[in-house]
């Protein structure tokens, strides 16, 4: 899991950090306020789609394998053994390493919660009265005056006789109309879920910001900085770190009286409103580069007997983290069979269930059809007198009529998983008897070894798993269209 979170935390924090660039560079000292607070909106929302999407703009298709080269067979004992788990002390670290990312992450949303809880208890033990739209609450609280969705926390000491309050009062009703407080949530939330992005912290910060920039123009007609200075003095300073509230001096009050006297011409506004479109662009192009193996097809249909080995009562290996071999195989299996139709390979699977099947089952089914292949799906697990080691095997019937054929396939398959950096050898497994009795050029495909933590880790992330099976894919590609010539 911690590899797929690392992944899409960098890819968040890569975009969110385009997007905030831009507006540090273009957009933070203009006004145009309403525009700069809902492109702080889209860059946030964007910034989490964009790394959990899959885009195709531009793609860099491979090219088919003019000459397969042909890997040696190594010599194994080829049976086929179901080990017991081996317990392991200590604690993977990337269990460790997201159970503490987690941790931070729910004491940041129970602090949130709190904050929250907080504002409603001190509405209820406060005075208060129902307005039109609104709560007023007249309330001791340091930070008054400062609202919360539909509630506004009034200083006691504070009447609406003088325009200043009455200026005041319209502030913080433009915060209550323009929902700001939605916002503040929504970019807390984004900051708990990825707390280790620093661009969210600082666009959550810019936000507020340009919320009191937007409450100070509704409250204030034609940049009357006089009347916003009166209106400062008429309520006491003090910060308690509300965040979530929309606190009257949570703000830097110098940007705010420059940003009143600030003026911008609305071509300007708008040549630097566009100028977003291109930024958003880039963000998508850097994510949208992708190697479509897809593009490479079987010159015929190519129909495989797929066998997603063990299942039900037969676990086949197992480790120490509850992972099972028959889980395994049959999730590696569905993904090549989701995955192969745009190759022009038809997989027909032994199982498509959590069901037990016999290996003479199995063999009837691939001899009894009229495949081109047979594939069956193994995860290695070490036994003690038979150290396989953690390398993707691709198995293969040595002694038979059909061994160059079998090599190729196995070649072919090595050959693009080479080019993920999957260590792979073909190893003879004439001892397995769905290869050694098939009628097909068959191939026993380990996907690496149960007890490996980076073989697990990239067996269960669906991305990583994608890329494996495509280049499995892709090897199938290979072998027939050599066969065709």
């Amino acid at each position: 899991m911690i590899p797929s979170l690392c992944l899409w935390l960098l890819k968040s924090t890569v975009c969110s950090g385009i997007f905030f660039g831009y507006y540090w560079l273009a957009l933070r000292h203009q006004r145009m306020h309403q525009f700069n607070r809902f492109y702080l909106l889209a860059a946030t929302l964007l910034s989490f789609i964009i790394p959990l999407s899959s885009f195709h703009l531009f793609t860099v298709a491979p090219e088919n394998v003019a000459h397969i080269p042909l890997l040696q067979i190594i010599n194994d004992n080829g049976r086929e053994e179901i080990a017991a788990a081996v317990v392991r002390s200590g604690t993977d670290w990337q269990d460790a390493a997201t159970f503490l990312y987690f941790a931070v992450a729910a004491a940041m949303l129970i602090h949130f919660w709190a904050k929250i809880f907080s504002l409603y208890r001190l509405k209820a033990n406060e005075s208060k009265q129902k307005r039109d739209g609104y709560w007023l609450i007249e309330s001791g609280h340091p930070d008054a005056p400062f609202s919360f969705v539909n509630l506004l926390f009034w200083p006691k000491h504070l009447t609406f006789k003088s325009a200043e309050s009455n200026t005041m009062l319209q502030h913080e009703m433009a915060h209550i109309k323009q929902r700001h407080s939605l916002d503040k949530v929504l970019l807390h939330l984004v900051v708990v879920a990825c707390w280790g992005n620093p661009f969210f912290w600082l666009i959550r910060r810019e936000l507020s910001l340009q919320h009191e920039y937007l409450a100070d123009q509704a409250a204030i007609n034609d940049n009357d900085t006089e009347a916003f200075a009166r209106m400062l003095l008429c309520a006491t300073y003090g910060i308690s770190g509300n965040t979530i509230a929309n606190a009257f001096f949570q703000s830097s009050i110098k940007k705010r009286l420059t940003m009143l006297t600030r003026n911008s011409t609305m071509s300007k506004i708008r040549f630097r409103g566009f100028l977003a479109i291109p930024v958003l662009a880039i963000s998508l192009g850097i994510f949208s580069f992708s190697n479509t193996e897809n593009v490479v097809r079987a010159r015929k249909t190519v129909h495989v007997i797929l066998d997603a080995a063990h299942g039900g009562k037969d676990l086949g290996g197992s480790n120490a983290s509850g992972d099972l071999e028959k889980d395994l195989t049959l999730r590696i299996s569905k993904e090549l069979m989701t995955l192969g139709e745009a190759y022009n390979i038809h997989f027909t699977l032994t199982r498509t269930g959590d069901n037990t099947k016999s290996l003479e089952d199995r063999l009837a089914m691939s001899n009894g059809s009229n495949a081109d292949l047979f594939v069956s799906v193994h995860v290695n697990k070490d036994a003690k007198d038979d150290m396989r080691g953690n390398d993707f095997e691709l198995g293969v019937n040595a002694q038979g009529l059909d061994t160059k054929q079998n090599q190729l396939l196995a070649s072919a398959v090595g050959d693009r998983l080479k080019a993920q950096h999957i260590t792979t050898k073909v190893v003879n497994r004439h001892n397995v008897y769905v290869i050694r009795e098939n009628k097909h050029t068959a191939l026993l495909l380990a996907c690496g070894n149960i007890d490996d933590q980076a073989n697990m880790a990239m067996l269960k992330d669906d991305k990583r798993l994608e890329s494996f099976c495509r280049s499995v894919l892709s090897g199938i590609v290979d072998y027939e269209n050599a066969a065709a010539k």
